[in-house]
């Protein structure tokens, strides 16, 4: 075995205790089919309140390649991926979940592959197998982020197999399941070539936490800051220390928008498809729910206010709403009546200029420091 081959086999665990020892098992079957002898195990328990914690003190004590290490609180997926590659000390890291979810000949693959590319990524070759909503938000996200990032990889989740030289020079801000994304996306951004693998998953008859409201936030929150990061900070103002709080806050305020517009249209949905409430009424209550996530949002992340009088803040920004969608009809008539324009050209238009002004007065006047 050369050196150039030497592993570190990160293994998050959270409420393990039925499936730790085999993923175990699993990955020393792997370093033997694959003729690995230096490699490491970094058990990463993330404050587990089963018997995860005892059994991978045990581990490491009856195994010399196993090191068990014990989150004081729960972390996350992305917390534990970084501990793991901060405490590396081998040339190439990859990830075993410790469900014991991936089929133990695709990481011999992975490893098989390694010096074919800088990166080498699995992609799903059983994906006809999984739940119909999972297949439907897997193929989705990895499209989204593709569009987003201007690449075209088939999948942005582990186990990829990282060069430790590589990965050890970013800086990963999430702690979420975006935590491989980040990690891709600079490392491709950067021109580092990467290798595809398929991958077999087994069942562990267990539903995916990925799919819980706070975790998909999250995880829409970390993709909006790398995206900002690769496509702000390092581009339009790498040189322009003063325009980058007022840019970091547009950004988000613009997000946020997006993320309302979408609560306004299901809420209008649900009261008028399934409820059948008058469309005007229903209109009017999505707007008010909407408005609402708005202002708690921007109040909290873009403008992280603090301050008193929250009530007041809140009616001032239901009239710069009200303003502005006043400013956005007003565009939109005289566009398509005096000048022409296609309503849908005249419509985006319109929802660009309102967005200025709905910005600037939330920043100057409602959440004025």
């Amino acid at each position: 075995m050369t050196k150039e081959k030497s592993i570190t086999f990160i293994v998050p665990a959270y409420n393990e205790e039925k499936n730790l020892a085999a993923t175990i098992n699993a990955i020393y079957g792997i370093t033997h089919k694959t003729n690995i002898d230096n490699f490491e195990i970094l058990i990463i328990n993330d404050n587990s309140t089963d018997k995860t914690k005892e059994i991978a003190d045990n581990l490491a004590k009856k195994h010399k390649h196993i090191k068990a290490f014990h989150n004081e609180t729960n972390k996350g997926l992305g917390y534990n991926f970084k501990k793991g590659v901060q405490l590396s000390q081998k040339n190439y890291i990859t990830t075993v979940p410790g469900d014991n979810e991936v089929v133990p000949s695709t990481i011999c693959d992975l490893i098989n592959a390694i010096g074919k590319a800088d990166l080498i990524i699995p992609y799903h070759g059983n994906m006809q197998d999984r739940p119909l909503l999972r297949r439907i938000f897997s193929r989705t996200f990895t499209l989204g982020i593709n569009l987003l990032f201007f690449l075209r990889l088939r999948y942005y989740n582990d186990p990829v197999i990282h060069k430790a030289e590589v990965i050890k020079k970013y800086t990963i801000h999430t702690n979420s399941f975006a935590h491989q994304v980040e990690a891709i996306v600079k490392s491709k951004k950067d021109g580092y070539s990467h290798y595809h693998v398929p991958m077999k998953l087994q069942e562990t008859g267990r539903r995916s936490s990925a799919f819980k409201p706070k975790r998909v936030i999250s995880l829409l929150k970390d993709i909006a800051h790398l995206a900002w990061e690769i496509h702000i900070e390092k581009t339009i103002l790498r040189d322009n220390q003063k325009l980058k709080p007022l840019a970091r806050q547009f950004t988000k305020f613009c997000f946020i928008g997006l993320i309302n517009a979408s609560i306004d249209f299901l809420f209008y949905l649900t009261l008028t498809r399934i409820f059948n409430i008058h469309f005007i009424v229903a209109n009017l209550c999505a707007f008010v729910i909407a408005v609402t996530s708005s202002f708690l949002m921007n109040k909290k992340w873009t403008f992280r206010d603090t301050g008193e009088g929250q009530a007041k803040k809140y009616i001032k920004f239901i009239i710069t709403n009200l303003i502005g969608i006043g400013i956005n009809t007003t565009i939109l008539y005289c566009l398509v009546t005096y000048l022409g324009f296609y309503d849908i050209i005249a419509k985006i238009i319109a929802i660009f200029l309102t967005t200025f002004w709905n910005f600037s007065a939330s920043r100057y006047w409602t959440f004025k420091k």
